[in-house]
């Protein structure tokens, strides 16, 4: 997992802007990861992680309600929102789901639109265009209080725990104390270089509260589901295979946010030196780690 050279800002042939190597959107400077293939490809992957921990496109628990939203009556067809679509997997997968749909992907990176075989309608756009007045289901990770849904579901990534659920903090200097490890050391910096102002905690956290917050939803819930890296979460459902995933998504992760990271003052030498430590901690592993992540939801009130 080597780190990259520092490069000089420039173009790329698909329109982005490269950053070390990477190619950024052109749209935004607060989202800082890339929106090239190589990145694409990771949140496919993630996403494949989250159909695991979810078991399918949406939490379990929301399985009726989804179906309820997005049932088709002779007055309307049912619509879905994915804000910040990235590779558009999940809105392509909910279009197969639910045929008789119309679904649009927001994203600061052009994507090319895709016919689903049967009835739906999916089209992938840039976040600054808006074009459905109505949507009976939105996946986003962003402020909802405006969008226009009947029902509102975020997901996002929390933050590292031990074999025990404990939270673990960041390592400091050659191998992690107990209670520490550097891929949080990583977390923190990325959110300390990378997050933007208005941001006090990781997302994962928030999620339910922002919702609970909003004042226009109801009927709001979450769930929590820890996810081991590289190892098999002491034989959890499905967890050998999301220890696999989970482990090539955070090798993935670095490089993606290596870049911002140098961009914003993080010496060449650091980045290196904490790279190869997480590689060590995690390769085997040495030490037990689950990464949580977050979905809550909330329906609109109804006047």
């Amino acid at each position: 997992m080597p780190v990259v050279a520092p490069s000089p800002v420039a173009s790329t042939p698909s329109g982005l802007k490269d950053l070390f190597g990477r190619g950024m959107n052109n749209r935004s400077d607060v989202y800082k990861l890339p929106a090239d293939q190589v990145e694409m490809n990771r949140l496919e992957l993630q996403h494949r992680m989250w159909v695991l921990m979810e078991g399918g496109l949406y939490p379990r628990e929301l399985s009726s309600t989804v179906r309820h939203v997005l049932a088709p009556t002779a007055e309307r067809r049912a619509a879905i929102l994915d804000v910040g679509s990235g590779s558009g997997i999940w809105a392509v997968e909910m279009a197969v789901e639910f045929p008789d749909a119309e679904i649009i992907g927001l994203d600061l990176a052009e994507r090319h639109s895709r016919r689903i075989a049967g009835k739906s309608s999916l089209m992938l756009r840039f976040l600054e265009t808006h074009a459905s007045p109505r949507f009976e289901a939105a996946d986003c990770t962003d402020d909802i209080s405006n969008l226009p849904c009947g029902l509102f579901i975020l997901a996002d990534g929390h933050f590292l725990f031990d074999e025990h659920k404990s939270k673990l903090g960041p390592a400091t200097a050659g191998i992690a104390s107990r209670g520490e490890c550097w891929f949080a050391t990583w977390m923190l910096e990325t959110k300390a270089r990378m997050g933007s102002k208005s941001q006090h905690n990781f997302p994962g956290e928030t999620l339910l509260r922002w919702i609970e917050e909003d004042g226009c939803l109801e009927k709001q819930d979450g769930v929590e589901y820890f996810c081991p890296i590289n190892w098999d979460g002491d034989g959890m459902e499905n967890g050998k295979e999301l220890g696999k995933i989970m482990w090539k998504n955070i090798q993935e992760y670095i490089a993606a946010s290596t870049p911002a990271l140098l961009a914003h003052g993080l010496a060449h030498d650091v980045a290196e030196t904490w790279t190869r430590n997480i590689e060590r901690e995690l390769e085997g592993p040495k030490i037990r780690i689950y990464l949580k992540w977050c979905a809550a939801w909330g329906i609109r009130r109804t006047e």
